[in-house]
C-alpha cells in the first residue's frame, strides 16, 4: 500500500511538473517582467522570451528525469518508495531528485548560454559589471549548508552512521555549482554592445544571478532537512521540524527561482512594444 501511495505522490508531482511549468507563454508578459516595464521593443521581446523559453524546458526536463531516476534507484535498491525525507538517501527519493534534477536543468540553461562564444572580430567590452542581486540569499546559503554538513560530521562521530553526511555533501557539492555559475554570469565574456544591448545583457545577468541565489538556497535547504533524518529517535518533534522545514523551503526557494512573472506583473494586454517615432 505505501509503495502504491509513493507512486501516486510521484505522478502528482509529475503532472504539477508538466502542467505548471509547460504551460503556454505570454512573450508580451515575459519581456515586461524582465524588463522592468512595459515598453519593449519587438527585438528585445524576443531575446527575453528565446531565455525564458530555454529555461523553462530545462527545468521542466531535468525535474521529470530526476523523478524517474529517484523512482528507478528507489525500486531497484529498497524495493519500495519513500517520498521526502527516507531511510533509503536522497538518490532514492523521487521528490529529493525531482528538486535536483528542477535545480541542475536551470543551472545547465544558463551555462549553456555562458559558453556561447564571442563572434568573430568581436571586441570585449570594458563596461563595470554591477554585483548580481540575492547576496543576501547566498550567504544564508552557506550558512544552512555548512551548518548541515557540520552536523552530518558530527552525527557520524557519535555513531548515528555516514548517511545524513553524505547527504548533506551532496547538497553542499550542488550549492558549490550554484556558486560557480553566479560567477561565471557575473564575469562571463561580454562584446562591445549598443547601449540597448546592455540593457538586456544587464536584465539577464540580474534575472539569472538572482534565481540562482535561490537555488543555492533550496540546496542549503535541503541539506538541512537530511541532517534532520539523521538525528537519533530520540530528538523526536526536533527531527520532524527539521526535516520537514527543510524540505518546505527547499521547495519555497524553488518557487522564488521561478522563470514564470508572479500575478503582479500586468497582463499582457497593457504591454504594449515600443514604435520608433
Amino acid at each position: 500500500m505505501t509503495a502504491w501511495l509513493g507512486v501516486l505522490v510521484v505522478l502528482l508531482v509529475a503532472a504539477f511538473v508538466v502542467l505548471g511549468m509547460g504551460r503556454p507563454a505570454d512573450r508580451r508578459r515575459d519581456a515586461a517582467w524582465l524588463a522592468g516595464t512595459a515598453l519593449v521593443p519587438p527585438d528585445e521581446a524576443e531575446v527575453y522570451a528565446r531565455y525564458l523559453a530555454r529555461l523553462r524546458a530545462h527545468r521542466r526536463i531535468g525535474g521529470l528525469l530526476g523523478v524517474a531516476f529517484g523512482v528507478t534507484v528507489g525500486i531497484a535498491w529498497g524495493g519500495t518508495l519513500t517520498v521526502g525525507i527516507g531511510r533509503n538517501g536522497p538518490l532514492a527519493d523521487p521528490l529529493f531528485c525531482g528538486i535536483a534534477g528542477v535545480l541542475l536543468g536551470a543551472l545547465s540553461a544558463e551555462t549553456y548560454r555562458l559558453r556561447l562564444p564571442l563572434a568573430a572580430g568581436a571586441s570585449a567590452s570594458l563596461a563595470p559589471r554591477p554585483a548580481l542581486p540575492g547576496g543576501t540569499q547566498v550567504t544564508a546559503a552557506r550558512w544552512l549548508a555548512g551548518l548541515a554538513v557540520a552536523g552530518g560530521l558530527a552525527l557520524l562521530v557519535a555513531g548515528r552512521g555516514a548517511g545524513a553526511l553524505a547527504a548533506t555533501l551532496i547538497c553542499a557539492v550542488a550549492a558549490g555549482l550554484c556558486a560557480l555559475t553566479r560567477h561565471a554570469v557575473r564575469h562571463r565574456r561580454r562584446a562591445a554592445l549598443a547601449p540597448r544591448a546592455l540593457v538586456v545583457d544587464g536584465n539577464l545577468r540580474a534575472f539569472a544571478g538572482r534565481t540562482v541565489a535561490w537555488l543555492e538556497v533550496a540546496c542549503g535547504a535541503l541539506a538541512v532537512a537530511w541532517f534532520g533524518s539523521g538525528l537519533p529517535d530520540g530528538a523526536g518533534v526536533l527531527a520532524v521540524v527539521v526535516s520537514l522545514g527543510g524540505l518546505v523551503g527547499a521547495v519555497v526557494c524553488l518557487v522564488k527561482a521561478s522563470p514564470r512573472p508572479p500575478r503582479r506583473v500586468a497582463p499582457a494586454d497593457v504591454v504594449r512594444p515600443v514604435v520608433d517615432a
